[in-house]
């Protein structure tokens, strides 16, 4: 049964070439738009969700209140006592609070304006690299593998310095290698591999060649950066509410009684923070997330466009298809026949659609990324890819196939073969609807928030 239908459909897809090109280019110019916004969500949304106990792991954040003025932070303060020694607030939070299974502090080497690439040598090879500083339990919270080294002792010493796969090739030719050798560090001090980790995924949202221990950084090395970053493990099933009322207990006491200012401290899933960057109120709530769901809602409407565009062009040919509706009806073919013969149709020419429009995103990808500023694969080895794009076709088809297959298949036979078809006022409102709703979104998409604006 369902042979004889596809068989029809085929026939009169490719009955009317020219008709066929059209609605199939028509469609496929929006799936493509669809398919590379779809990349584009999916890529954003894969940023900081690799780690394996991601669910566990968080960010500190700071907000401050002065002056009736509420401001949100990343980077947690620093009490300077007698004009020399340096508190970090936070440094035995995991000691004090029994859920903070592990805690470290980060710091960038080379973070603009402040910092800059480090300079590290080998023999006569010189050579600038960007790191970074982290307390010793961070390869114990993040997913970066230890390809040499142990990551209980990676950064437990503060005379050690970890490295990446890329930066072990070009001192010492491979990882193994690396191991126990020494490194000058700005021709200064030498430090000694204590560990080798793999280049850093693209899904990583933050960027090192190198770690350093933050003892190092206390005792040894001039401050790069002021922004001063913390991160923490939760012990499972921990209620992250009550561990933010006991991080704040613990930190009340060590401020400086002399502030003008109230300081307190919340947590943040570190999965969240790469699309909730952008603090409102002192905690951070906006940021890129925004943009990702009107992306998503303009792919929405673009599909809807072609949508339209593919019924506004069935609904102009349905005279000609009209004599054949008739014909089928006289012969003996049921509403619900037409209906799903219609139908077939339009899966076919959103098929035919996605297979041209999967064909443009493998030509342009190269292009997309280029201005991006991403390297976006095609998941193609991914289920959850193909299950996509069947829904778009299945979804396309069903939408642009609806109005045609309903109209269409209504029709009575004794006015077809009569002559005497003429659209309807219903009709005729309903494709004016359609004309203005599309004219309606064309307008408003070069529309842009304010709130985006000014980002």
């Amino acid at each position: 049964m369902f042979k004889n239908y596809f068989k029809t459909a085929w026939r009169n897809v490719t009955r009317n070439k020219t008709n066929t090109i059209i609605n199939v280019a028509g469609l496929a110019l929006g799936m493509t738009c669809c398919l590379f916004i779809y990349l584009w969500v999916k890529d954003e949304k894969s940023i900081d969700n690799f780690h394996v106990n991601g669910k566990n792991l968080y960010s500190v954040y700071q907000t401050t209140t002065a002056n009736g003025k509420v401001d949100g932070s990343y980077s947690i303060s620093k009490e300077v006592k007698g004009g020399v020694s340096v508190d970090f607030l936070l440094e035995d939070i995991d000691s004090a609070v029994p859920e903070v299974k592990h805690f470290a502090y980060y710091m960038t080497g080379y973070e603009l304006p402040w910092g800059h690439p480090e300079t590290f040598q080998v023999g006569e090879k010189i050579i600038k690299m960007e790191g970074s500083r982290a307390g010793k339990d961070f390869f114990k919270m993040f997913s970066y593998p230890i390809i040499q080294g142990n990551p209980e002792t990676a950064l437990a010493n503060m005379n050690g310095i970890s490295i990446s796969r890329k930066m072990a090739e070009i001192f010492f030719g491979s990882p193994a290698n690396a191991m126990g050798k020494s490194i000058r560090f700005e021709n200064r001090l030498n430090f000694i591999v204590s560990a080798v980790f793999e280049n850093l995924p693209q899904e990583s949202s933050l960027h090192f060649d190198f770690l350093m221990n933050m003892d190092a950084q206390k005792k040894l090395l001039d401050v790069a950066s002021p922004n001063l970053l913390a991160y923490l493990e939760l012990a499972d099933n921990a209620d992250p509410k009550l561990v933010e009322a006991k991080i704040n207990t613990y930190l009340q006491p060590r401020l400086d009684k002399e502030r003008t200012s109230k300081t307190k401290m919340g947590i943040q899933l570190f999965g969240d923070q790469y699309l909730h960057n952008i603090f409102v109120n002192g905690k951070p709530i906006a940021g890129k997330i925004e943009y990702m769901r009107i992306f998503s809602w303009i792919a929405i409407f673009i599909l809807v466009i072609a949508c339209i565009n593919f019924m506004n062009l069935a609904t102009a040919r349905s005279v000609k298809r009209a004599k054949e509706v008739g014909l089928r009806k006289v012969v003996g073919s049921t509403r619900a026949y037409l209906i799903i013969q219609f139908f077939s149709e339009s899966l076919l020419f959103a098929a035919l659609a996605m297979l041209l429009s999967v064909f443009l995103m493998y030509l342009l990808l190269p292009a997309f990324n280029a201005f991006t500023g991403k390297n976006i694969p095609v998941p193609a080895g991914q289920i959850s890819f193909w299950v996509s794009l069947l829904s778009i076709v299945l979804i396309t088809g069903i939408v642009a196939g609806s109005y045609p297959a309903l109209y269409l298949s209504s029709l009575k036979p004794v006015r077809v073969l009569k002559s005497t078809l003429q659209f309807t006022k219903s009709a005729v409102w309903f494709r004016k609807c359609l004309t203005v709703f599309s004219l309606c979104f064309l307008s408003c998409s070069s529309f842009q928030p304010s709130s985006l604006r000014d980002k």
